[in-house]
């Protein structure tokens, strides 16, 4: 709880148009951009800072929850992270000529070098994902897996992941989604690390997910990409 704390000091203050409804804050936009300015337009573009705001939020969040936590016993307390399938996709994929794929092969690989900063998690719905498509590049996805702990499955979980869905947190057909999310909240995880940016890595998304997971009692994780967690270098 100490952590927490320490997390939710670090939010950034984003001023009083953030903490005002949809009309004064497209108002404020049309003022400061001028009066040719339409409506809709200005719509577009608090969408779009909300979208900047709410992934700057999320790099603050990452490098602090990363840090090591440190029991009164004197005991360093590794954050815990579940991995999303797609993290094992990308981290056992074979060489690709497309440019987006490649540079997130890359920056899985750069961050499972620095895995040992982390305690690492998968679940069963992971491990059953993994386990499908080319047998060859199962193997190795489940290779990559083998050593991981395996986090149990629990009512509270199911119950977590119909209420996700049931609230319009994630789309009827991202229901194994929705189960990654339950899974790693119900077990206190402190990440959730994937490529997904369709269904949980997304700044639209987020905010819906994370206030299901609380108004069913418990934290939700950080939701972040490789990319975004890394651990915080040594000073």
């Amino acid at each position: 709880m100490e952590l927490v704390g320490r997390v939710k000091e670090s939010r950034p203050q984003l001023g009083p148009t953030a903490r005002r409804g949809r009309g004064h804050a497209t108002g404020w936009l049309r003022q400061r951009l001028g009066p040719y300015v339409r409506a809709s337009e200005a719509t577009a573009l608090r969408g779009a800072t909300r979208r900047v705001r709410a992934r700057y939020r999320s790099r603050c969040y990452a490098s602090e929850r990363s840090r090591p936590k440190v029991l009164r016993t004197g005991e360093l307390v590794k954050p815990r992270v579940y991995v999303e399938t797609s993290v094992l996709s990308y981290l056992t994929a074979l060489p690709t000529r497309n440019l987006v794929r490649a540079a997130h092969r890359q920056l899985t690989l750069d961050w499972w070098e620095r895995r040992r900063a982390f305690e690492l998690f998968v679940s069963q719905p992971v491990l059953e994902e993994a386990a499908r498509g080319d047998p060859a590049a199962a193997a190795r996805r489940l290779a990559v897996a083998g050593p991981l702990a395996v986090l149990a499955p629990s009512d509270d979980a199911l119950e977590l992941t119909r209420a996700l869905l049931a609230s319009a947190a994630l789309p009827m057909k991202a229901w194994v989604d929705a189960s990654h999310v339950a899974i790693a909240a119900v077990h206190g995880m402190d990440f959730l690390v994937t490529w997904n940016c369709t269904h949980i890595a997304n700044a639209v998304m987020r905010p819906k997910i994370e206030a299901v997971c609380v108004r069913g009692g418990f934290e939700p994780p950080l939701i972040c990409t490789p990319e975004e967690l890394s651990p915080p270098e040594a000073t």
